[in-house]
């Protein structure tokens, strides 16, 4: 038995005494165990996709290997709404747990696909379209597992520290990237021209485990006492439908909170791994070790955050984050001209980089909304934030870069981080007084 300090959570002060549970402990390690492969494999393809690249798609015609690198990190994201409506419905009708293991089964699938794949070499155009499908499917699956994740946790720790232990589940997907990362990098570095096959079939074999492990969870007890009332409702669209409508300002404002991130994302580890190659005669592999070492230091500074949270509270660390990103954001073509080393690329990568910290914030976020409903409200603006703000970065950054160089870029990080600012300052910690009621 472990015995936990619980926290006030307007001053994250400390309150009364409790206790874990064992079943509870067991369900806390399967999430985050399952969090961490599941996002292992959904970063697998952007870490090492300047191999990839090369590999599934044209070589011959510059201009249209381009448009399909940017289609492949945009289509993971463009059809994440979908998923989370159908998924986010389904979880909050059917439960948390069928629902997080159907989507990690659906990553170990596509993992296996990318596997076992022919190069374009071998089949041609038709092995680009297989990709861009395991990237649709990848996109579904994460989009809504992270968000299942991130609920059940908060449902689960309550009594405790939710601020702290939902923020752990984001933790632990970053340390599942960075260990995508450094896989990636040793496979390349024992097999520069095939050992990104060996990072799927590890990826898909952890998945299926996962998987497997996730069928011993037990539902959440906040959401199975709240399933009860919500069968009283006669009429259950009707139901969800006031949950959407009285809940309406915190979606939006979630919406914009999360459209930085994809933005980030491929600013600072796909588009600057491009400018390295130009610019200072990086090669693929080069890049990926490049980037393990930013996401190794961006990976400690969130864990720095997260333990702040404990003292501080998360809205206003993630206010202080937004106010460093806005000054940033001005003054990114003038760092980027004043560089003249690949340290000084870094540093500013690691900075960027590492100050969106969301996640710290997804227990006040969840609680945000109303038990029934929140699975499918959080989910979608989550998935259709990434979704627009994914396609906005990949495209956007092409052209801007093109026409106005790192100034065109600076313009697009300023307008993302304003948006950030104006959801972080309208959101409704408590949600609408009717998830306080108990209403739904």
């Amino acid at each position: 038995m472990e015995t936990l300090k619980t926290y006030d959570t307007t001053t994250s002060k400390s309150a009364t005494l409790h206790v874990f549970t064992k079943d509870e402990k067991y369900a806390l390690g399967l999430i985050n165990v399952g969090t961490f492969l599941e996002y292992f494999d959904f970063c697998t393809y952007l870490h090492i996709a300047v191999v990839l690249n090369g590999v599934f798609f044209p070589k011959s015609d510059s201009y249209t290997k381009s448009l399909l690198i940017a289609l492949s990190f945009s289509m993971a994201y463009v059809l994440r709404p979908i998923g989370s409506l159908i998924f986010g419905l389904w979880g909050d009708l059917r439960g948390r747990k069928q629902t997080i293991i159907l989507t990690t089964s659906m990553m170990a699938f596509s993992s296996l696909v990318l596997a076992f794949l022919p190069t374009y070499d071998q089949i041609g155009f038709k092995a680009s379209c297989i990709v861009l499908l395991c990237r649709m499917i990848q996109g579904i699956s994460s989009g809504v597992e992270f968000t299942g994740a991130r609920i059940y946790v908060t449902e689960l720790t309550e009594k405790y520290h939710p601020y702290f232990y939902t923020a752990i589940v984001g933790a632990v997907a970053d340390a599942g990237a960075l260990f995508s990362l450094a896989i990636c990098s040793l496979m390349l570095w024992i097999s520069p021209n095939h050992g990104w096959r060996g990072v799927f079939f590890l990826g898909a074999g952890i998945a299926i485990v996962s998987a497997i492990s996730r069928t011993k969870l037990k539902e959440s007890p906040e959401f199975l006492e709240k399933l009860k009332k919500f069968k009283e409702f006669s009429n259950q669209k009707k139901a969800l439908y006031t949950a959407f409508k009285e809940n309406l300002l915190n979606t939006i404002c979630y919406f914009l909170m999360e459209l930085i991130r994809p933005f980030l994302g491929f600013t600072f580890l796909i588009y600057m791994g491009q400018y390295l190659s130009l610019h200072y005669g990086y090669t693929p592999e080069q890049i990926v070790r490049h980037n393990f070492f930013i996401t190794l230091v961006s990976f400690a500074v969130h864990l720095f955050f997260i333990f702040l949270t404990r003292y501080i509270h998360p809205i206003k660390i993630l206010k202080f984050t937004t106010i460093v990103l806005f000054f940033l954001s001005l003054a990114l073509p003038f760092l980027i001209k004043q560089s003249t080393t690949i340290f000084d690329i870094f540093v500013i990568q690691v900075i960027c980089w590492s100050l969106n910290v969301t996640s710290i914030g997804s227990a006040i976020f969840v609680k945000g909304f109303p038990t029934i409903g929140r699975f499918t409200m959080l989910g979608f603006s989550f998935s259709f934030a990434r979704a627009i703000g994914a396609v906005a970065t990949s495209y956007g950054c092409i052209w801007l870069a093109e026409k106005y160089s790192f100034a065109g870029i600076s313009i697009l990080m300023t307008s993302m981080v304003i948006l950030y600012g104006i959801g972080l300052h309208f959101f409704l910690p408590d949600g609408n007084r009717s998830n306080k009621e108990g209403i739904v």
